[in-house]
């Protein structure tokens, strides 16, 4: 498990497989589970759009989120 601060987030990765986030204030409220699959992000819940910020996290340890920023962008 390791886990990674943002000014707003707090970004869990449990495994190579999966992960979740949370808001610092709102807690699970603005927060959700991640689902990896050979190095990309291939599914999210708990939120309509994930947050930069959570996205960003997920891009510096390497793994694609291309498609999901690409979905959110054409939103």
């Amino acid at each position: 498990m390791t886990k990674y601060e943002t000014k707003n987030f707090e970004v869990v990765l449990l495994s190579e497989t999966r992960g979740y986030f949370e808001h610092n204030e709102l807690g699970d409220n603005c927060g959700g589970c991640l689902w990896f699959d050979d190095n990309e992000l291939v599914d999210y819940d708990g939120v309509y759009y994930l947050p930069d910020e959570v996205l960003d996290v997920l891009e510096s340890v390497g793994i694609n989120i291309e498609e999901v920023r690409a979905s959110q962008n054409d939103a």
